[in-house]
Order: structure tokens, then sequence, then C-alpha cells
């Protein structure tokens, strides 16, 4: 493309930042202009192109959130953002926009797991909610652009007449805007009369739209602004019955002087539907009138996406949300509640809260702990207990069953954290977690202190070798937590259920988030430890696994921070495009000729027997070798130093592999003696200043 069509080109693009409201959007346009430049071929223009529009391109990705749009629209971005990563104009932003990268994927990853059935898992606290749609020139240039918003509201004594405030609001409310505010609320107040005697005759009121996502206009919120009314009225005045929205409901929809649910149109409801339908809400209402047009959207979205389960209720009137029960909760306020919050209002009979008091400190000796402490297992059912062992609740599970016997291998699978340091655990789990007759196998997932779903982990990272292109199908393992740059870090580790590679990886504890910071590998990680392993103050990870290039176990150790690396393996199962890490150690255990016996490729590791020996200064962990189900070991155990090993043969690896020698099919000596121990430490390899050595050659 010639250069004066790429200024034709620029100069539209800056005069749609300028006028366009949507930040979304504007990174759509941005990442279009990229993708546009990328093809050139002068690596000047490219880099005067690229650099007058990154510090917007940065500052959008970073707010940016994929829900609310169809997840083609987040695709071309993290593609584009790709290119830029691989191009060396943008060097000096390349961990940025790698971190940015992690984040949106992390998110997209989230709304994904929703479009495939799985239950939104939502944090947020219950508010009556709302489609919005972000402002731009045509809708039939990109998907709906939207945002599931809420309302936030306060309700106060007011003197001389009703006074709103609308926040965020422009120099001027809009007249629609407004004319629902007063209509809804002469509503919620008549709604309210039913279940309070006596009320003030005039409040001030403020309504906070959560997001804030520019000025507010249109009467499509006032179905939610009349139930957020309600909702706060009854508990300003302390009602004997409250009243609130059933969790990820969102409303759309006007209300008319009658109660009747206004007509939002064809093209309008169309929009709301898909914006909800790539949200993390699990039912849409919308008015009576549009049901038809909702229905023919959703039938098509759900041709593209069969497994997402949105649900969708058309309603005539207000009345009919509210004697819904799958819509609006109504329930009677616990004497408890009502009582503390009118001791704050009296402070004169503050007598009962020292009763209230005195009364919750008998319930809390009575084992009311809720806390999660404890985690056993019989492969079958997880079980989660509180401090004292009462079983708080439990999870459907397939794990060994010697889970629950060896600790280390129940915390690969399973471990107790305090994401958020609010005093409450948290319970990760993955490794085959039952929902309903189905058992998911390749998920993290984050419980609450209650068992409801917090986050939902999956690593799907693409990555290639001269082999194969491999697919995306990992299994994640725990390792451990380190506050790292400020942030506490979950470590993981992902193994390719259907191929060779693993990596070792971080996230946000707090929100399962991708965080920068990945070793690949060309064979399985089957278990790390983090340690400072050479008292230089950093935290290193230390890693036992199997590397299908050399066929054969491996040790490994590298210092932890945010680069995306590999370990070198041979040409052809090399993980490419990758920088190739400088690890601390990398060492090669052998095959025995047992092992080359049972012709098996490659020695396995015994997962969960990774272990720090501290007294003794060692490292130890178990190799397996497994013939018609009689499962034998080596236990293998590395000195501090790294170099020096003991090897442990068990019972019934000696048995077995000393009757081939006697029968002459193995070669002696015997097992278990220090000719035969001598001999595998004698072809252990080391990586020592570019080439594989042995141990004497370490000195």
């Amino acid at each position: 493309m010639d250069i004066f069509n790429i200024e034709k080109i620029r100069t539209e693009l800056l005069q749609y930042l300028g006028r366009c409201g949507s930040k979304r959007l504007k990174l759509k346009k941005i990442n279009d202009f990229y993708d546009l430049i990328l093809d050139e071929q002068d690596s000047n223009l490219i880099k005067s192109y690229l650099l007058e529009f990154i510090s917007e391109y940065i500052q959008y990705k970073k707010e940016y959130l994929p829900f609310g749009t169809n997840i083609s629209f987040t695709n071309s971005i993290l593609a584009t953002n790709e290119k830029l990563i691989r191009s060396d104009t943008l060097r000096e932003y390349n961990t940025q926009l790698i971190e940015l990268n992690f984040q949106i994927k992390d998110k997209l990853t989230e709304l994904e797991n929703i479009l495939s059935g799985f239950t939104a898992s939502s944090n947020r606290e219950i508010k009556v909610l709302f489609p919005l749609l972000e402002e731009c020139e045509k809708f039939d240039e990109y998907p709906a652009i939207g945002a599931i918003d809420s309302l936030t509201i306060k309700v106060g004594k007011g003197r001389g007449e009703d006074h709103f405030i609308v926040v965020p609001s422009g120099d001027e409310l809009d007249t629609k805007l407004h004319y629902q505010i007063k209509l809804t609320w002469n509503k919620a107040k008549e709604y309210c009369a039913k279940y309070l005697k006596n009320m003030n005759a005039f409040h001030e009121v403020i309504i906070n739209f959560d997001e804030r996502l520019g000025n507010y206009k249109g009467d499509s919120v006032g179905t939610t602004i009349l139930i957020g009314f309600i909702q706060e009225i009854l508990k300003f005045y302390n009602a004997q019955i409250i009243l609130r929205p059933i969790c990820d409901v969102a409303f759309s929809g006007g209300v008319n002087s009658n109660g009747t649910i206004n007509r939002i149109t064809k093209e309008i409801t169309e929009k709301k539907v898909e914006v909800v339908f790539f949200s993390n809400c699990s039912t849409l209402v919308v008015p009576k009138v549009d049901e038809q047009a909702a229905i023919k959207k959703l039938e098509e979205l759900n041709q593209e996406f069969p497994e997402r389960n949105l649900k969708l209720i058309a309603v005539k009137d207000i009345d009919e949300i509210l004697a819904r029960r799958d819509l609006i909760e109504i329930s009677k306020q616990k004497f408890t509640a009502r009582a503390g919050k009118f001791v704050k209002k009296n402070w004169v009979r503050a007598v009962v809260t020292v009763l209230l008091a005195i009364l919750f400190a008998f319930l809390f000796v009575m084992d009311f702990d809720n806390n999660p402490a404890i985690l056993t297992t019989d492969g079958g059912i997880l079980f989660v207990k509180n401090k004292n062992g009462k079983i708080l609740w439990t999870k459907k599970v397939g794990l060994l069953k010697n889970a629950n016997t060896i600790k280390r291998i129940l915390d690969v699978n399973s471990r107790i954290f305090d994401t958020d340091n609010d005093g409450k655990n948290e319970v990760l789990f993955s490794g085959g977690l039952f929902l309903g007759d189905k058992i998911i196998t390749q998920k993290l997932f984050c419980f609450d202190y209650k068992g409801n779903t917090r986050w939902i982990k999956s690593f799907t990272d693409k990555v290639e070798s001269e082999r194969e292109k491999l697919d995306v199908n990992y299994s994640i393992a725990i390792i451990d937590t380190l506050t790292f740059t400020e942030r506490k870090s979950l470590f993981l580790i992902s193994a390719n259920s259907n191929s060779f590679s693993s990596a070792i990886y971080r996230v946000d504890l707090e929100t399962g988030a991708r965080l920068p910071g990945t070793m690949w590998c060309s064979g399985f990680v089957v278990d790390a430890m983090i340690k400072d392993i050479d008292n230089d103050g950093n935290k290193d990870i230390l890693a036992v696994g199997v590397d299908n290039g050399f066929e054969e176990i491996v040790i490994f150790s590298y210092e932890i921070d945010t680069l995306t690396r590999v370990r070198f393996s041979t040409k052809e199962y090399l993980i490419r495009n990758f920088p190739t890490a400088e690890l601390k150690n990398y060492i090669r255990l052998p095959k025995t000729d047992y092992d080359n016996y049972l012709q098996m490729r490659i020695p396995g590791i015994e997962r969960g027997t990774l272990n720090d020996k501290i007294l003794e200064k060692k490292y130890m962990f178990a190799t397996t070798t497994n013939e018609d189900e009689r499962m034998c070991h080596l236990w293998i155990n590395l000195d501090y130093n790294l170099k020096d090993f003991d090897v442990i043969v068990d019972n019934e690896y000696r048995v077995i592999r000393d009757s081939l020698v006697a029968k002459g099919k193995l070669n002696p000596p015997y097992t278990d003696t220090r000719e035969w121990i001598e001999l595998y430490k004698s072809k252990i390899l080391y990586w020592h200043n570019g080439k594989w050595v042995k141990r004497e050659e370490l000195e």
C-alpha cells in the first residue's frame, strides 16, 4: 500500500478516536490499523506508525474485557497482538504486550467456559443488573459491543421534594432517563407501602451506575431502576421483608405509567441478547412484546455455541417480575439482622448488641467454624473440613486411592489458600471433578469457603516443534505459591494429554489471571518445588520429569523470572519460537537394563514423591517401572549440591530384576549391590559448559 493511502487511513483513525465513546471499539480500530501496517515491508514506516498509537493501544488493552461481545472480536485483537510481540519494532514493549495478552486470554478462557456450558463463576455482589450497549456509529461493522452493568442505590431522608442524584451524569440528564427515574420511584413507593406503615414524604436518592461507561441514556434501564428502588426503600426502613434480584439475572425494558414493560425494538433486543449471551449472566428478562426477536437471536447464537445455557424470560409487566421467585427473591428478614440494624439507629437500646454478642459467642463455641482448613479424600470424594475436623462440604472427584495417605499426592491436586487475605480460605482443585455425570480433568477450580466456584483456569497455549503443532489439551497440577514482583503467584504445571509438551507457569492467586513467566519443556514435568537452591537470595524452581528427545528422566532447575523460555532438547522435539533457558542445573538419569528389557521408551516418575529432606540435605523422588501391574521403584536421593546421588532399590524391584538375572535374561550384577548402583550412577549425565559430561568431569 502506498504512503498516501496509509496516511488517509491514519487520519480517519485519528478522527474516529476523537469521536467514538467505546474504548473497546477504539482498541479494535487501532488493532485493524496495526494489522494493515504490519503487512508492510519498510521497517522505518512500520515503527513510525506503530509508535504513534502505542500508548493508547496499551491503555485500552489494560482495561479490555472480552465479556459482552463475540469471542471472534477478542481473538482478532489477540492475533494482532501476537504479531506485535514477534515484531522487532516494539521490542521495548514486549513484556507489557505479553502480560496483557495473558490477562485477556485468561478472561477469554472464562468466557469460553461459559459458552461451553459451565456455570458462570461470579464473585460480584448480588445487585440488579442490566445489559448496556456501547455507543458505536455502525451496528453492522462489528458484533454487538456491550457490558453487564449494575446499580448501587442509596436512599435517605429529604426535605421539600424528592431529589435524585445520578452518577455519572453530564451537564443535563437525558430526558427519557429522567422520566423513568421519577416514574419508577413513585411505582416503588406504591409497592413498598404494602409493607411499611409510615414513610417520609420526601427522600434524597443517589443512583450510581457502577461501571461508569459514559453518559447513560434511554428508558430501557427503567425495570432495573424500579427493582433497585424497591430493594433500597425496604432496606432503608428496615422492613420485615427484604427483596433482592436472583444472582446473575439481567433485566431490560422501560416501564410505563400502568406498570407495563415497554418495547425495546427488534434491533436493540437482538443486540442486548448478544451482549448477555457473551457474558456471565445466566438469565435475561425482556419485554413480552420483544420475545420473538429475542428467541430468534438466541437460537442463532446457539447454533455457534450450542452448550451455552442462557435462559430467556419474557414478561408483560412489573407485577409479573415481582411475582416470579426465579427472578426476585422475597423473604422475611431474620430477627437478628433486623435487630442489628435497629440498634445502629437506636443506640440507647445498644444492650441488644451485647445480648447478640453473647449469643454469637455461644454459637461459635458450638463449632460453627466454616473456614476450610483440612483436605482429605477416599479417591472418590474430596472432604473439606474445618480445623476441628468437621466436614464443611464435599466434591465428587476422581483421584488416586493413595492420595489420602501420601500428602504430597493430594497437594498436587488440591490445596487450601486464603487467596485474597480476607481471613476466609479458598480451596483449589484439579485432577478430575465430576459435574453431574461428566468428569472435568483439564481445569483448575477455585472454590470459596462455601464451596461455590470462584474462578476456573485452563491452559490453552499453542506451541510447535519440528515434529508437529501441539494441541491444547493440558492437565493442571499445583506446585506452590510465591509473592513475586509484589503479586502473590500460584505456580502450576500443565502437561499435554495427547502429546509431549509441558509448561511451568504462574497465575494470580486471587483471580487466576495468567502472569508472565513460562518454562516450556519437551516432555512431562511430573513434580516441582520452589526453593532458593543455591542460596543466592533468589527463588528457583527445582523440577523432575522426562524429556522425549533424550528419552530419559531429567532433573533441572532455574531462577524464577518473568521470561518465557524453553528447556533445550533434541532438534526434533525442541519447542520452537522461544529463547533457550539458562538452566542452573540439567541432569539426565539413564534407563536401566530392566527398562530396556521391558522395551520402555522412557522410565516413569511417581507423582507426589518429590520431597525436600531438610535434615539429610537431600532431594528425593521415586522412578517407576510397571510390569503386569507389579509396580516397583528406584528411590533417587540427590544431594543439595545437585551433583551427588544415592540410589535405593525397593524390594519389589530387586526381586523382579534379580529373578531375570537368575534366569539369564539380564546380565549380572544382582540389583541391590554396590556394583549395580555404581554402574547406574556412572551413566548419569550433567550439562556443564555447553556439553553433557559425567560426574567426575564436574570438578
